[in-house]
């Protein structure tokens, strides 16, 4: 009885001795969970604060009223994640520093921790509702896909953490007062020293140091555009902040750094067709700017043609910066800017198709209405002129049969056969001006519903892929796009299968034997090559594909930027345009003439159009 006393005694002592390690390693655990937090100090700012006494901690960033939901999410290894907007970042909780920083193509709308990985939950805005995607990013192994986001709000997040923190210093072309920049510089290296990953903290250190003479300022601003976590997005915008700063030797350098960071990231300048996501993106306000007398001011002229060749109004531009350089003597620029125009008014077919089509669907819906006003009038004057003669002939035959009163009503049968043949004219302008203006309308709205994202220089993403499957027509060219598309976006295999199927197309041999030399089938992609010479001989990336020297402006950009690398052709203008016109113009023209019943939701079509025309 006493040993059995005694081996009760463990077992008794046991679940209890457990449940209080547990409770107190639960209670640890919490403790140590609750040791980073998330709070909003004031409506446009939030605090990460870690640690305690002498190893307390804090990172603030300015979020501002964009509407993104700023979270944090601790995790073991003293590690936690913290995401607002497009950017995510790994702080270390310990020692209170971010040791990571990455850029993703939409909103992060929820972070599932998976060990030392992390599940990125991503979303951005459709046409009807939002898209989402899912990405696991590894921090030891980081691979984030990019891709234009179609919501402008997203570009502005970068600058808005240090904008809403020091409102006096991120502020270009106004210098702070010694005092006050003397009082901010503690801040401001702390902040650098907690993110030294994020530039615009630097570009903040750096603008209060120059306000106060200390040459330290140039070396930061290097480091700020040097550091390998920032893209193109913020390196164009400090480009701009330096600009208007009158700092042009850094400016330049953060430039051409940004556009170099726009080539890797798989962007093609010829895609970038919106004018308001330039001015998001790059929009210097120096002196200079614009300027074609002034050195400074040509070489912006230059970016921005580099930037956007084919975008909104660019060819009207071009022409009138060769104008402006015929008149000043400069016949040789004169001559190379009217080519640029005429080559940006052949690529730029879409956005010129959709600006000609507004007028002239106004005159085809006025011609639909006229010509079924004049239909109207012609019968009644033609049934008044006949009319002595079909009462005459009604009281002639009194017993007549109901068709027979109703023929001698519209006096039909006594019209000429010229009157007969001007009535029929007149239907039929009305009913194919009513199926041309049908097509016009659909047209019309596609391009205005084209995602921003797919005007951005890159046709990736969720947003624009499904804009392509779903509301685009079936056709070869439309096809075309949505390969380029998959190609863009990484989905190889999706892409090389549209290619085969439009063999019709010089961009796809060349696009496909980019596919197929990443795939190492090297003799098959050169015969790609090749068959896309074969039928388009100015074909100038797969002349560069072939391994021949650069011929043209944008090859030799490629080569620049991308040295050793095969170089893609984005669908031309007059392929995007047919792609959404939803067929050649012979293929519109048959549709048109099925006149109303080619046009679905006619109505409904004018309500969404009309303020437009406004």
């Amino acid at each position: 009885m006493k040993n059995h006393s005694v081996e009760r005694g463990p077992r008794f002592l046991l679940p209890r001795i457990l449940a209080v390690v547990l409770a107190t390693f639960w209670a640890v655990g919490q403790a140590s969970a609750a040791e980073v937090q998330l709070n909003r100090i004031s409506e446009n700012v939030v605090e990460i604060t870690g640690g305690s006494g002498r190893a307390a901690w804090r990172i603030r960033y300015g979020t501002g009223s964009l509407g993104f939901k700023p979270q944090l999410i601790p995790v073991e290894g003293n590690r936690a994640w913290y995401a607002y907007g497009p950017w995510l970042r790994l702080i270390d909780t310990e020692k209170g520093i971010v040791i990571g920083r990455w850029h993703f193509g939409s909103e992060i709308v929820d972070l599932v921790p998976r060990g030392t990985k992390v599940q990125v939950e991503l979303q951005d805005k459709g046409e009807d509702q939002p898209i989402r995607r899912s990405v696991v990013l590894d921090p030891s192994d980081p691979h984030v896909p990019f891709w234009p986001s179609n919501n402008l709000l997203l570009l502005r997040v970068p600058l808005t953490e240090a904008d809403m923190l020091w409102p006096s210093v991120i502020r270009a072309g106004s210098k702070v007062p010694a005092e006050e920049a003397h009082k901010l510089l503690p801040e401001l290296e702390e902040a650098v020293r907690r993110d030294p990953l994020t530039p615009w903290f630097r570009i903040g250190l750096a603008k209060a140091l120059k306000d106060i003479g200390d040459p330290r300022s140039t070396e930061i601003v290097n480091e700020a555009i040097s550091l390998a976590t920032t893209d193109y997005t913020e390196l164009l915008r400090i480009s701009s902040f330096l600009d208007r700063d009158g700092d042009y030797d850094l400016e330049r350098a953060a430039f051409e750094r940004g556009y170099q960071d726009f080539w890797q990231r798989g962007n093609d300048p010829r895609l970038f067709r919106f004018l308001i996501t330039l001015l998001m993106t790059y929009a210097p306000r120096g002196g200079d700017f614009g300027h074609p007398e002034t050195p400074l001011g040509r070489e912006h002229i230059e970016r921005k043609y580099k930037l956007m060749p084919y975008g909104e109004a660019a060819p009207f531009a071009w022409q009138l910066y060769a104008d402006y350089l015929a008149t000043h003597g400069s016949a040789d620029q004169a001559r190379l800017w009217r080519m640029r125009a005429a080559d940006a008014f052949h690529q730029s077919g879409l956005l010129l198709f959709a600006m000609a089509a507004l007028g002239r669907t106004d005159l085809l819906i006025l011609l639909v209405l006229c010509s079924a006003l004049a239909a109207i009038a012609y019968a009644l004057v033609l049934n008044a002129r006949y009319r002595p003669q079909s009462r005459m002939d009604l009281a002639a035959h009194k017993h007549a049969a109901g068709l027979a009163r109703i023929a001698a009503f519209l006096n039909a049968h006594y019209w000429s056969r010229r009157e007969r043949f001007a009535f029929f004219t007149i239907i039929v302008v009305g009913w194919v001006s009513f199926g041309f203006a049908g097509e016009d309308l659909s047209a019309i709205l596609r391009v205005a519903s084209m995602p921003i994202a797919a005007g951005s220089g890159s046709f990736a993403g969720p947003v624009t892929i499904n804009k392509f499957q779903r509301d685009l027509p079936e056709t070869p060219e439309r096809d075309l796009m949505l390969a380029f598309a998959y190609q863009q976006d990484g989905q190889l295999d999706g892409a090389e299968f549209l290619y085969r199927h439009t063999p019709q197309f010089a961009e796809s041999w060349n696009n496909l034997g980019v596919i197929l030399k990443q795939k190492g089938n090297d003799q098959e992609a050169k015969t790609a090559f090749e068959k896309a010479l074969q039928l388009n001989p100015k074909l100038h990336e797969a002349a560069l594909n072939l391994g021949q020297p650069p011929s043209d402006f944008w090859t030799e950009q490629h080569e620049k930027y991308l040295p050793g690398k095969p170089m893609l052709t984005p669908p031309s203008g007059p392929h995007i345009t047919i792609a959404y016109m939803g067929g050649s113009l012979a293929q519109v023209l048959l549709r048109a003439l099925a006149g109303p019943f080619s046009v679905e939701n006619f109505g409904q079509k004018i309500k969404v159009i009309w303020p437009l025309y406004d």
